[in-house]
């Protein structure tokens, strides 16, 4: 009975270690990835040749993310925004995505947004089109 109630509370453990681990995984600062981005664009059918052309045209690269305990940042070299730091909580944790809701001081709302791990980057899916937007480490 106690090896028993000892396995549980060192799975439980491990399970929370292990939680802990894979929400360090997006702490840092990421900054848009204009080549992945555009290849994974690219590859994705649907998406108009006058959409694709203003898309390819400089709009990805510039968006930098800082993901800090319980708050983010996001800045834009192209036009100089930054959201200052908003709060965030962690929604759920599994082996290749991490999904949170983040406050948006621009919408004045709550967003749901998942990053799925990809060695030294992340990606987001871009909700109209479908295709990835990738953010790899940087600084």
């Amino acid at each position: 009975m106690s090896r028993t109630i000892l396995l549980i509370a060192i799975l439980v453990l491990l399970g929370c270690g292990s939680q802990s681990v894979r929400h360090e995984a997006i702490l840092g600062k990421w900054k848009s990835n204009a080549r992945l981005t555009l290849e994974s664009m690219n590859s994705t059918e649907g998406i108009t040749p006058h959409t694709r052309a203003f898309l390819a045209d400089d709009f990805f690269g510039y968006l930098a993310i800082e993901i800090e305990e319980n708050r983010t940042r996001t800045t834009n070299d192209n036009d100089n925004y930054d959201s200052g730091f908003e709060p965030y909580k962690v929604l759920e944790i599994a082996d290749d995505y991490i999904r949170i809701e983040a406050w948006s001081n621009f919408f004045q709302a709550y967003d749901e947004r998942t990053f799925y791990l990809e060695r030294d980057c992340y990606y987001e899916i871009f909700v109209v089109y479908g295709f990835r937007s990738y953010f790899c480490k940087y600084g």
